[in-house]
């Protein structure tokens, strides 16, 4: 998490620190909020017994950030890094 907030920060300092303080907080979020989502998936992985890689959780921070920076509500937030059409990693 420390690694993201430095990038995003270097963006935009004050949309870094708000994008964390709703992440922690979780306070007025909507079911589109890409915060919501990322919380919500950081949620069960870490009541789950299957953990995502380190790597996908990076890839969903730059997701959730791109969306939120970009002020986009999703429906879903997810990585697709294989498969028959694999993503590319995320750039913010």
């Amino acid at each position: 998490m420390a690694c993201c907030y430095y990038f995003f920060s270097a963006q935009s300092p004050e949309l870094a620190e708000q994008f964390f303080d709703r992440l922690a907080g979780g306070a007025g979020l909507t079911k589109h909020d890409p915060v919501y989502l990322l919380r919500e998936r950081l949620r069960t992985n870490s009541a789950g017994k299957a953990k995502l890689p380190l790597l996908e959780i990076v890839a969903l921070f730059f997701k959730a950030w791109i969306a939120y920076r970009n002020g986009k509500q999703v429906k879903c937030l997810r990585w697709n890094n294989g498969g028959a059409n694999p993503e590319k990693f995320p750039e913010i």
